[in-house]
């Protein structure tokens, strides 16, 4: 028997046992399943159907043997069912359905995984997609499908998107064609994160409206009708009480969405600014990343100057490491700077090379206040590049595509993926603190000194580790450029002193990384192959 057609039966008959009255239902579902608001513990998970109905998803961490579920009874076409008692860091399997029949899901496509526990500093990956109002380009599908074969073997955690994001009105059936049909494959197995841009604006009814879930923006916004964000602290930070800005916390990272469109009427005194503040205030996490619409550093529009007046001063006060926005419909990348926040600003440049480890070398951090900044602007339609301050960019390419940003306990590392799947852009931020010291050929205040001599090298080279080196059994992992294992060894103090000799015969030319795992903390450095 068809498990599909199983499964259903089992649920049937567990109502009928129950004393439940299970009306049969046909459904066709219109809006395949998508994910939102992803935490330790939950998830929510939404789709529409042709026809009313009840509403029913079933789950569990094997494929094909789902034996847990959550309903809503009430007749609908648009579901909405939040999964709770969830475990940290798990994969679970699900199909989506009414009481009485499931429509989509209960095999090896359909699953999500929560988010690891507090403390875990996994690895994290990222897609953002900049502004895409436009419909029936093959530009959008060439990206998706050079996006999906990038990242086949590795799982997207999160999307993040911009704002203006489908179709130069954003209405309803704009983000039908340009963002679910298109992204379904990944909005069914990863959270999405969305801001509102201009274009989404043009879909209201009324201008100057308060954006809050259950206000009057549900009835005259799509946006806010089709997608679900944290509004009360639910994911982690600071509530907001508006789906327009929010944020929300994933593995060791810590996420916030403004609303540039709110141009801050009141300056510092907006309430986005001020709840900003008190949100930025209560981060712990190791990571913060910002994103919105209007990017700061582009030459006419008022939004962005809103933003880089009283939003930036604010997050680069809390050490924010990552800005993205959009809207100029060009890729740009800014130095690793600080305190740029008027027209004709005089930045403080952190560290004025590319960023690449492969070139002038990753940028450092330490932990705190204005300690450098990136900011990206993701790529939109390409029209044509929007004048943008040209004294802060390192790059600037009229390409559309994806941003994939990949974190690794005290490693971000940034890469600009064109549509047909070339990186035409990447950097990596290390960040230098007590728990992880990160070399790189930079002098830190450590005693240990971590070696790969000769260096460049072929075939082969040593790699030593100097000082005072804990005793007990360390994992040394020697990793390629993009962050792929290559070779992991346990090892101990006596043996990094003596040398321990790496021979790369069957790799191919390259930057390579050393990575130490001693003491709690994670010591680094980069070599060059070269044959």
């Amino acid at each position: 028997m068809n498990q599909k057609k199983y499964y259903s039966l089992l649920i049937m008959l567990y109502a009928i046992i129950a004393g439940l009255s299970v009306p049969l239902y046909s459904q066709t579902v219109v809006r395949k399943p998508y994910l939102q608001n992803v935490t330790q513990n939950s998830i929510c998970v939404k789709w529409r159907t042709g026809e009313a109905s009840n509403s029913r998803v079933i789950y569990g961490t094997e494929a094909g043997n789902l034996v847990c579920y959550a309903s809503d009874t009430a007749l609908s076409t648009e579901h909405k069912i939040i999964l709770t008692g969830l475990v940290p860091n798990t994969k679970y399997y699900y199909a989506i359905g009414s009481l009485s029949a499931i429509v989509a899901g209960n095999d090896t496509g359909y699953y999500f995984i929560t988010s690891p526990a507090d403390g875990a500093r996994a690895r994290t990956r990222i897609c953002i997609i900049g502004d895409t109002q436009i419909q029936g380009d093959a530009v959008l599908t060439d990206t998706r499908n050079s996006y999906y074969a990038y990242t086949a073997q590795v799982y997207t955690d999160l999307l993040l998107r911009v704002g203006d994001n489908a179709g130069n009105g954003c209405n309803d059936g704009q983000y039908q064609s340009v963002y679910f049909d298109i992204w379904d494959g990944l909005l069914k197995k990863t959270t999405s994160y969305l801001t509102f841009g201009n274009h989404e604006e043009y879909a209201g009814l009324e201008p100057n409206r308060d954006k809050t879930e259950n206000g009057p923006a549900d009835s005259i916004y799509p946006y806010f009708n089709m997608f679900t964000f944290p509004t009360n602290g639910e994911a982690g930070g600071v509530a907001s009480g508006t789906e327009a800005y929010y944020s929300f916390d994933y593995n060791n990272l810590h996420v916030i969405c403004l609303d540039s469109y709110y141009n801050n009427p009141d300056g510092v005194n907006h309430a986005q600014i001020q709840w900003l503040q008190d949100d930025l205030q209560a981060n712990t996490k190791e990571w913060t990343i910002a994103f919105w619409h209007h990017w700061p550093y582009n030459s006419f529009n008022d939004a962005g100057k809103s933003m880089r007046d009283y939003a930036v001063p604010v997050l680069e006060n809390y050490g924010v490491d990552l800005v993205i926005g959009g809207h100029c419909h060009t890729y740009a990348r800014t130095y690793f700077m600080d305190s740029c926040y008027t027209f004709y600003c005089n930045p403080i440049i952190k560290d004025s090379g590319d960023g690449k480890e492969d070139s002038d070398g990753a940028y450092h951090k330490e932990t705190g206040p204005h300690n450098g900044t990136v900011y990206l602007q993701a790529p939109g339609r390409p029209d044509g590049v929007a004048t943008i301050f040209g004294s802060v960019l390192v790059n600037l390419f009229p390409l559309f595509g994806a941003i994939v940003v990949d974190i690794d306990t005290n490693r971000m590392d940034v890469k600009f993926m064109d549509k047909d799947g070339v990186i035409a852009d990447y950097f990596t931020i290390i960040k230098d603190d007590p728990a992880s010291v990160s070399l790189f050929g930079k002098k830190n205040n450590t005693a240990i000194n971590l070696s790969a001599y000769p260096n460049p090298f072929n075939p082969s080279t040593i790699i030593r580790m100097n000082g005072a080196i804990p005793g007990t059994t360390q994992m040394l992992e020697i990793c390629d450029i993009h962050g792929r294992l290559i070779n992991k060894i346990q090892t101990n103090g006596r043996t990094l002193k003596n040398g321990l000799v790496w021979n790369a015969l069957g790799c191919p030319s390259g930057v390579y990384i050393i990575k130490i795992y001693a003491d709690g903390k994670i010591y680094s450095e980069r070599m060059v192959l070269s044959k």
